[in-house]
């Protein structure tokens, strides 16, 4: 069995069959938009939008409480979840006869990390149509490059902001950190049980939100927290923190294909 025959499998297995899915995601995002009271009564189009569903919280002071960033939390969280049990349940079924026969436990393994950046990008393009149905439904305009709030003003502060920073901060890092934590769970859940792979990376999630560093993986996906934008004191660099989540995401790969080699397939399916 060759590789396009795997990816194939897995194509219509984890995507095709699960298509119900992503649209669960839009249907929680366009919710969480429009029965938001803290935006009902704001003008706000496509990137707007973004920001607030990729907002995060501010970094945390010495004289605050810890808010917990909930929409964000769920937003990042609900990709995770939903590919929680794909690989063990592919296994329980056919998954295990497809390794078998393709006689390539790398193909097998190279299989499913295709199926997982794909499934992401569904999954972030899925909040991408919620945005958009959204604006159009509020303001008649679907133009996911079109903001107000970056180009009138922030907390009485007039700023104006490049179009191609925010699609930086609110898009291309929101998502290189979900596929990077998708990768990081799948490859997790390969040796240790899915539940604990997912435990794992909802902690690191917490641990982005509280501490605001560059090198820990979540912040990045926090537009508010962004040095393209002067928001905060305490900022995070959106570069650097998408070098890091795509370096994140190949060391995941790298791990899990040299760890597969001796992995016992059995246990995939416990």
């Amino acid at each position: 069995m060759n590789w396009f025959k795997l990816l194939r499998h897995d194509l219509k297995m984890g995507i095709k069959k699960r298509h119900w899915l992503p649209v669960l995601q839009f249907l929680i995002i366009c919710i969480m938009l429009w029965f938001n009271k803290t935006i009902d009564h704001l003008e706000l189009y496509g990137l707007d939008y973004m920001f607030y569903i990729y907002e995060g919280i501010r970094p945390l002071e010495s004289t605050q409480n810890f808010t917990v960033p909930i929409v964000w939390l769920q937003i990042m969280s609900c990709p995770l979840y939903l590919n929680l049990h794909y690989i063990s349940d592919d296994i329980q079924n056919y998954g295990q006869q497809v390794l078998i026969r393709s006689k390539s436990r790398q193909g097998w393994f190279y299989s499913k990390c295709c199926w997982n950046l794909l499934s992401s990008l569904i999954y972030f393009l899925s909040s991408i149509i919620a945005v958009l149905c959204v604006s159009f439904v509020t303001n008649r305009n679907a133009n996911l490059f079109k903001t107000l709030y970056f180009m009138t003003h922030s907390e009485g502060i007039l700023i104006q902001i490049p179009t191609k920073f925010i699609v930086c901060a609110t898009i291309i890092a929101p998502f290189v950190t979900i596929a990077s934590f998708n990768m990081m769970q799948m490859v997790l859940s390969l040796f240790i049980r899915p539940v604990y792979a997912f435990v794992f990376c909802m902690s690191l999630l917490v641990t982005a939100a509280y501490i605001p560093s560059t090198f820990i993986l979540g912040n990045g996906a926090m537009a508010v927290r962004s040095n393209l934008f002067p928001l905060c004191e305490t900022t995070v660099g959106t570069f650097q923190a998408i070098i890091i989540a795509v370096a994140t995401f190949g060391i995941s790969i790298i791990i899990g294909a040299i760890g597969f080699k001796q992995l016992n397939i059995l246990s995939l399916g416990e």
